[in-house]
Order: structure tokens, then C-alpha cells, then sequence
């Protein structure tokens, strides 16, 4: 079992030695992460969640101070939780192997009207590396010989997020309609290799 020093992680590796890898390096109060592309040895890390700061009632990206990765049959799934302002926040990462694929699930629970509720990262990868629009859902990175597909999913009682993306990266910014709150949002999206 790793301590909260450790570097925690997730993969989604198939059967030939290609997928992802997502690590989770703790920064200052919380946990970040950084997803790669995996080519048998070959590791290439893509993107890097921006986390923001523990003086931040709302950070870039969910403030995760708690994490746990747990072995399950389908996979590893890491489950997270944090705190800033008076909002609370839940990360559930799912890994799904044979289709190198990695889902992230966030939630929110908030008392009053975010300034910014987000998950956002900033690119490794040249700058030159421009994102293709594959859809209105999906985002395309070239990673060396690979690609990285972004896709955010869409919830029937949520709004959809903005989801702009650049060669310096993407966020995917979560709607939220007025009254009442409290209220929880939710957003989800997934990395995949090509």
C-alpha cells in the first residue's frame, strides 16, 4: 500500500504494452496528476491538471487532499476527495484496459454560485502540437507516432461544459444555472489512446 508520499497511479494498458498512464504527485495541500501515453517502455506524459492553491475558494482544477487507488476486478479506480472554500469535491478515476481508456468523474457540492467550477490542464507536448476537433465532444492530440483523445461526456440534468482546447491545453468549464443552492454539479471525461 503506498503512503500518501508516494506517487499513486492508474493505468489502462492492453494486451500489446499501449495505453495510458495517470500519476497523481501530491502538490502542497493536494493531489494533481499527470496523464501519459504509454508505447511498451516508451512513456510519454501529454497533459498536466493545473490545480490552483489552498488560498483559492475556487481552484482551476477539483482540490483532491485525499486519494486512494483501489485494485478492483475490471481495474484500478482511484477515488478522491477535497475541499476549498465551502464547496466539496469528489473525483472517481475508472480505468478500462482493453480500451486504453481512463474516465474521470467529477462532482461538486456548493452552497452558493461558483466564480469558476473546472478541470484544466496545461499540455506537455510541443507547443506546436495543435488539438484536432474530431466533434463537438472530442478533442484529438498528436503524441508521437500516437493519439490522444479527450472526450468529455454529456449528463441529461446538467448542462453542458465549455470544452475549449489549444496547443497549450484544455479545460472543460462546468455550467451552472442559477437557483437554489445548495446544489451538486457533475462533469465527466475521459482520456484515450487511439
Amino acid at each position: 500500500m503506498s503512503s500518501e508520499s508516494d506517487i499513486q497511479f492508474v493505468d489502462a494498458i492492453d494486451s500489446n504494452g499501449r495505453g495510458l498512464f495517470v500519476s497523481f504527485p501530491r502538490r502542497g495541500d493536494r493531489f494533481g496528476h499527470v496523464v501519459s501515453v504509454v508505447s511498451g517502455d516508451d512513456i510519454l506524459p501529454c497533459l498536466v491538471s493545473l490545480e490552483g492553491d489552498d488560498a483559492e475558494e475556487w481552484p482551476d482544477s477539483p482540490p483532491i487532499q485525499q486519494l486512494s487507488v483501489e485494485q478492483r476486478p475490471a481495474g484500478a479506480v482511484a477515488l478522491g476527495v477535497g475541499q476549498a472554500g465551502k464547496s466539496h469535491w469528489s473525483v472517481t478515476v475508472e480505468t478500462f484496459a482493453a480500451d486504453r481508456r481512463i474516465e474521470f468523474h467529477v462532482a461538486c457540492r456548493m452552497k452558493a454560485h461558483p466564480a469558476q467550477i473546472s478541470s484544466r490542464y496545461a499540455s506537455l507536448l510541443d507547443a506546436a502540437v495543435e488539438p484536432n476537433h474530431v466533434d463537438a465532444y472530442t478533442w484529438s492530440w498528436s503524441a508521437g507516432d500516437m493519439r490522444l483523445l479527450v472526450r468529455q461526456s454529456l449528463f441529461d440534468h446538467y448542462p453542458a461544459p465549455e470544452f475549449p482546447a489549444t496547443s497549450s491545453g484544455f479545460e472543460i468549464n462546468a455550467a451552472v444555472d442559477q437557483m437554489p443552492f445548495p446544489k451538486t454539479i457533475e462533469w465527466r471525461y475521459s482520456f484515450q489512446l487511439a
